[in-house]
């Protein structure tokens, strides 16, 4: 009888253990954490800050955040991985772009991971001179099918109006921004005509013409002649003329 007590104790003991073993066996759950410290994933320039209350991998969060991971994408960190303690996640995008040069009629296709630009103008062999101007921003993220155009910077046409707000214009030469011009089509500035007075030429004043005394036969002659204009300025006047037998005779001019 005591035997027999051993033999069904035993035979429990086993039962249990392999339970036991079995249910060890069939535990495939992922790790749970139970920190929830928000953490910052970095992707395509914006920093977004990420709770994970139920425990999710990252490639779970990264769905429910719509953040598309492409192929050839660089992930930090394990996307099956259950994150939440404070860290930074970063996503670097693979990103294939062209860089026109069109001051040396150039045009390349680079591809890069996490780069922006300037590191995009940098791999196509593409030095920037003094005077360029270029469409995107060289501290911008790059963009997957991203064209960067680099051209001759036009010089500025001086007018009484203020300068466009969206003009990245200074004076800071460390500054990555002072050469993206953006594609803005600027409004046709029309002069007024400008109307000039009309040129009067004054007339000509022809000066009169003096008749000669008129000849007398009664032997007088002519001892004096005189001029009495108009006041109107006309040109016009009298003429008194008196001989020595002491008469005078008026002559209209």
């Amino acid at each position: 009888m005591k035997n027999l007590k051993i033999k069904k104790t035993t035979l429990f003991l086993l039962l249990v253990l392999s339970i036991t073993m079995l249910c060890s066996c069939n535990d495939n759950s992922k790790p749970v954490s139970t920190d929830t410290t928000p953490f910052v994933i970095n992707v395509d320039g914006k920093e977004i800050t990420v709770e994970n209350p139920a425990n999710d991998t990252i490639k779970q969060l990264f769905k429910k955040a719509n953040i598309k991971i492409n192929d050839g994408d660089v992930i930090s960190v394990d996307t099956d991985s259950v994150v939440s303690q404070g860290i930074v996640v970063n996503v670097l995008r693979k990103c294939k772009v062209t860089v026109k040069d069109e001051i040396n009629n150039t045009e390349c296709t680079v591809i890069l991971i996490g780069a922006t630009v300037k590191d995009a103008i940098a791999a196509a062999g593409v030095e920037l001179p003094d005077n360029y101007s270029v469409n995107q921003k060289l501290n911008a993220a790059l963009e997957n099918e991203m064209e960067i155009i680099i051209s001759e910077k036009a010089e500025p046409e001086t007018t009484t109006e203020e300068a466009d707000e969206d003009t990245y214009e200074n004076n800071d030469d460390n500054d990555d921004n002072q050469h993206y011009t953006p594609s803005v089509t600027r409004p046709t500035v029309t002069k007024p005509a400008t109307t000039r007075p009309a040129v009067t030429t004054p007339p000509v004043t022809t000066p009169p013409t003096t008749k000669p005394p008129v000849p007398t036969t009664s032997g007088r002659t002519i001892v004096n002649i005189e001029i009495y204009e108009d006041c109107d300025g006309s040109g016009h006047g009298v003429k008194v003329i008196t001989y020595s037998d002491g008469t005078q005779e008026e002559v209209p001019f």
